[in-house]
């Protein structure tokens, strides 16, 4: 499979973090062994930036296959421009 949104070693932020899971194994490429993970919140994020302007076409996310979806049930994204247009 070829990784469609990975950006090794471009900062990535999240509301909190549960465990090792850092921000940035979210776009690491690493489909197995490694997660991102936040703490529990109402309203959980993660922000990528990206450095400069990209053309994205679409956002795709991965959930833990031995939870079954029962994680990931609404998930909403947004993109920014560097004028904090979105």
């Amino acid at each position: 499979m070829t990784p469609l949104f990975t950006f090794p070693g471009k900062p990535a932020t999240q509301v909190s973090t549960y465990g090792a899971a850092v921000a940035g194994r979210a776009v690491d490429g690493i489909y197995s062994g490694t997660l991102q993970h936040t703490a529990y919140h109402e309203y959980p994020w993660l922000r990528v930036d990206l450095e400069s302007l990209k053309y994205v076409c679409g956002v795709k996310v991965w959930n833990r296959d031995h939870i079954r979806g029962s994680v990931c049930k609404c998930i909403n994204y947004a993109c920014q421009d560097s004028h904090g247009s979105y």
